[in-house]
């Protein structure tokens, strides 16, 4: 009687463990659907239960990206950045963590917190996923114009083609007796 009863608990748990994720893989997909048209409301209701640390799951990481990606779409983008750093600390070996980043590092240039920028594109560690954020990190360089914000961002990065040129024009610009040759040489 006890064997039967404990059987039938078992099957019970692995029913309710099946539904569950189940459950999992359809509020996934729902989310995923309403991102892919466009709708970002709805897409993060979709996905906030498979985000929370309370349930984590197969889905938690991707899930947490795409609630970010959501977020950011709908305007949220201190909840974007905030979602997207909880996805480094929880699954640090996540195999979407250079997306995550390269997000991270969008966000900080759209800030005007370059240097953070920087320091994200520098963890970045597939070649397409850099070639992608150095081309993103050069159109926002291009738009720089604050000679002193060219400067010190010249000190984070001298090997930045587009910082050295934008430096040198300045120097140059500059009356003769007040520039610096010594860095227009370098």
């Amino acid at each position: 009687h006890y064997l039967l009863l404990s059987i039938t608990a078992c099957l019970l748990c692995i029913t309710l463990h099946a539904q569950e994720a189940d459950e999992d893989t359809r509020r996934y997909r729902n989310g995923r659907m309403m991102l892919d048209e466009g709708k970002y409301g709805l897409a993060m209701e979709a996905l906030r239960p498979l985000t929370s640390d309370a349930t984590p799951g197969q889905y938690q990481a991707a899930a947490s990206f795409f609630f970010a990606y959501a977020a950011y779409q709908d305007g949220q983008v201190s909840l974007a950045n905030n979602m997207l750093l909880q996805v480094l600390k929880r699954s640090p070996n996540w195999q979407g963590r250079d997306q995550a980043l390269y997000w991270l590092s969008l966000l900080s240039f759209e800030s005007a917190d370059y240097a953070q920028g920087f320091d994200y594109i520098s963890r970045i560690q597939r070649e397409p996923v850099q070639a992608q954020a150095r081309q993103m990190k050069d159109a926002f360089l291009y738009q720089l114009t604050d000679p002193d914000l060219i400067d010190t961002l010249y000190q984070v990065d001298p090997s930045s083609d587009i910082l050295g040129a934008k430096l040198a024009q300045h120097i140059v610009s500059q009356p003769l007796e007040l520039q610096d040759r010594e860095l227009l040489q370098e």
